[in-house]
C-alpha cells in the first residue's frame, strides 16, 4: 500500500492555491520538498499539465549555467545543446524537457523549456545570444502573458523573476560572459551572453529583505502540499512589488553581510548609477498594463 502523495493530492492542492484551466504557469521546484511522491516528478508535472488543461502553458527554467570554481577562473560550461545537455537545476526540469511537445530555448546558460498553447510566443524570436532575462527574453513573454510563478517547495530563492526585473531596470549585478553551444550545422560556437546575473545576492537567502516584503505584500499565496511549501505569485505582481521598493532602495537585492565582497563592492556600482536605474524604471509602460 502506499504511503506517498498522490496526483489527486497535488491537484487539490493546486487548485486550492487559485492554478486553474488556462494558466500560464512558471513553475521552480524542489521535488525532495514534497517527500515521497507516488511515481515521482511525473506525478507533479502530471498533475500540473492536467489543472491548466491544454488551453495552459507549462515552463520551467533548465538552467545549465554553471557557478563553480572552473567556471569563474575562465573555463567555459561544455558545449549547450537543448535536446542533450542535462539542466543543472534539479530533478523535475530535466524530466519535464523530454515530455513530448515540449521545446526548449536555445540560450547557452539560462534556458527555458515551454509545453502548451502559448509556447510559440513565448520562445519566439529568442537568441543565444540575448540578456536571459532581457526584454526579448522567455520571462517578458510570460509576463506579458499574465503568467503566475509556481514555487514547489522551493522557498523564494529561486525566483527568476527578480535577475529580470535587475535586467530591465539595469541594476548592475550581471556581466558579461562567453558560452559554448552546438548550433543547427551541428558545430560548436562560442558567443557572448551580454547580461549573466552573478554574485551570492541577498534574495538567494529565504529570510531575505526582498523576499520577506514579497510574502508581506498580501499577493503570495501558500498551501502545504505533502512536506513542501507551494507558494504563488503573479509574475506581474511579483515586478509591482519589486518595483515598489527599488525605487526606494535600488540595492534591496543585494545583501547587509559585511565580509560579502561582492554585494560590498555592487552597492557602490548601484549608488553612481542611481539616476539611471530609476529613469530605466519610470520609463516601464508596460508594468502599467
Amino acid at each position: 500500500m502506499s504511503t506517498g502523495i498522490a496526483k489527486k493530492e497535488i491537484k487539490a492542492g493546486l487548485v486550492e492555491l487559485g492554478t486553474k484551466e488556462g494558466d500560464v504557469l512558471l513553475v521552480h521546484s524542489s521535488l525532495s520538498s514534497f517527500g515521497k511522491v507516488d511515481g515521482g516528478a511525473d506525478t507533479v508535472i502530471d498533475a500540473l499539465l492536467e489543472v491548466i488543461t491544454e488551453s495552459g502553458t507549462l515552463c520551467m527554467p533548465t538552467n545549465t549555467y554553471s557557478f563553480a570554481k572552473e567556471h569563474v577562473e575562465g573555463h567555459l560550461n561544455p558545449p549547450y545543446h537543448p535536446l542533450r545537455t542535462a539542466s543543472k537545476i534539479g530533478v523535475m526540469p530535466e524530466f519535464f524537457r523530454f515530455r513530448p511537445g515540449a521545446k526548449r530555448s536555445l540560450h547557452p546558460t539560462h534556458s527555458v523549456c515551454v509545453l502548451g498553447k502559448d509556447l510559440d510566443q513565448i520562445l519566439k524570436n529568442n537568441k543565444p545570444t540575448d540578456s536571459p532575462f532581457g526584454l526579448n527574453s522567455p520571462f517578458k513573454k510570460m509576463f506579458d502573458l499574465d503568467a503566475k510563478v509556481l514555487f514547489l517547495g522551493c522557498g523564494l530563492k529561486a525566483n527568476s523573476t527578480v535577475h529580470a526585473v535587475e535586467d530591465w531596470a539595469g541594476v548592475p549585478v550581471s556581466e558579461a560572459e562567453e558560452a559554448l553551444l552546438v548550433d543547427e550545422a551541428n558545430h560548436t560556437a562560442k558567443v557572448t551572453v551580454p547580461s549573466i546575473p552573478i554574485g551570492d545576492r541577498d534574495f538567494y537567502h529565504t529570510e531575505s529583505n526582498l523576499n520577506k516584503k514579497l510574502v508581506e505584500s498580501g499577493l503570495m499565496r501558500g498551501i502545504q502540499i505533502g512536506q513542501a511549501l507551494v507558494q504563488m505569485m503573479k509574475m506581474r505582481d511579483i515586478v509591482k512589488v519589486m518595483l515598489t521598493f527599488l525605487k526606494i532602495d535600488p540595492a534591496i537585492v543585494l545583501c547587509d553581510r559585511p565580509n560579502c565582497e561582492f554585494c560590498s563592492g555592487r552597492k557602490k556600482l548601484v549608488l553612481q548609477e542611481k539616476e539611471k536605474i530609476l529613469k530605466n524604471m519610470d520609463s516601464f509602460g508596460f508594468i502599467k498594463s
